[in-house]
């Protein structure tokens, strides 16, 4: 995920998507752009099964020791003038992972959308691609490979097929209001029915920002929907402290819905000198007897000579236990914008995800174990 990807997408609804990209194309106000990266990461066996290339629950590799893995990532975006205050736009970004297992993910749309920018009268798109609550989620997702785990938000993946956005920024406030569309498998487990979310920030004069949303989302239950049952149905034994056929359990102890509301602070740019922030996100499952709550906190310090040095702290708490707590370190060093190379680390701090997440899940994602990355990517 991280905040560079977030933003960057947030900030493409009005413009070109990142400074590295390329106009191949202006002509007679039609505008076309290129951009991507290639990245070469070396990963522990924890960040196997984890970090940007590893989104889904189903699908990846189980992970291997000590291997590398190598991402290519391609996309572009376009505009064409309607009239001197529309525009049409469209945008598309592809990823995909080479490595251990991870041809089994072969090629990956991270973003897929059209629509028209109005400019003073916001930005309208459908396709894949964030929620408006990314913009609240996102603030402290600072690093360059290693994922968030704390935040139940991202438990759909990093970007969604089948959202409508309406973005506007007028007098200092950015508001955006997304709707989901029925998508199975989202994140490869979940079946949803509809959602929505709404998002607003604003920046003070004195450089701090805040930002408050929301996400609603029903699920659906209807045609193939065993590896969410059997998730549901495990989480929910859990948390009733029983041992049972999960599967059987899942049929009628499930959710409804799920609510993610939260609020966020910052200071700063990411990658423009002293940048921090701290995140809260509550989630409500129905039915679950408590709400899982997210704290988090990031901090980043950019110099002039291309290193930059981050740090942050995340915990998801659940009844009286700690299902996860991280303390993520990383330092990197471009010595030309382009060009990065980076080291990160995820130490666990006594995760207890046991208390409520399926077995297979925790493996999966190897919740509750250290990670390590060492990479390099160029970007254009």
């Amino acid at each position: 995920m991280n905040i560079n990807k977030k933003i960057l997408a947030l900030t493409a609804l009005c413009g070109p998507l990142t400074a590295f990209s390329a106009t191949v194309y202006d002509h007679e106000g039609t505008v076309l752009d290129i951009f991507g990266k290639t990245e070469a990461v070396f990963l522990n066996q924890a960040a196997s099964r984890s970090g940007s290339a590893r989104s889904f629950y189903k699908g990846d590799n189980t992970g291997s020791d000590n291997t590398i893995d190598t991402i290519v990532r391609f996309g572009m975006a376009g505009s064409t003038a309607i009239n001197d205050r529309i525009k049409a736009i469209g945008h598309f970004e592809w990823e995909t992972p080479f490595g251990s297992g991870s041809e089994t993910k072969q090629l990956r749309s991270r973003y897929a959308y059209v629509g028209v920018n109005a400019q003073s009268y916001g930005t309208l798109t459908a396709g894949r691609g964030d929620s408006a609550y990314t913009a609240v989620a996102a603030v402290t997702d600072i690093y360059n490979y290693l994922d968030n785990k704390s935040n139940d938000y991202w438990i759909f993946g990093d970007t969604r097929s089948g959202q409508i956005m309406y973005s506007l920024s007028s007098m200092g406030w950015d508001f955006r209001l997304s709707l989901q569309m029925a998508e199975d498998k989202m994140g490869e487990l979940f079946n949803v029915d509809s959602g929505y979310a709404f998002s607003f920030a604003t920046r003070l004069k004195n450089g701090i920002g805040i930002a408050y949303g929301a996400s609603y989302t029903d699920f659906s239950y209807e045609g193939d929907d065993s590896i969410q049952r059997n998730f549901f149905g495990e989480m929910y034994a859990k948390d009733n402290h029983l041992v049972t056929d999960y599967a059987e359990y899942g049929k009628l102890h499930h959710p409804s819905y799920k609510v993610n509301k939260g609020i966020a602070l910052t200071y700063g740019t990411l990658g423009q000198g002293f940048y921090a922030a701290i995140l809260a996100n509550v989630t409500r499952y129905k039915g679950l007897a408590h709400h899982i709550y997210d704290y988090e906190a990031a901090l980043s310090y950019s110099f002039d000579n291309g290193i930059e040095l981050k740090g942050g702290w995340s915990s998801q708490k659940y009844r009286n236990s700690s299902l996860i707590e991280d303390l993520s370190l990383g330092i990197s060093f471009s010595p030309v914008a382009a060009f990065k190379l980076y080291a990160e680390t995820q130490i666990d701090l006594n995760s207890h995800p046991k208390e409520l997440y399926p077995d297979e899940y925790i493996a999966e994602k190897a919740l509750g174990q250290n990670r390590f990355v060492i990479g390099a990517a160029y970007y254009f």
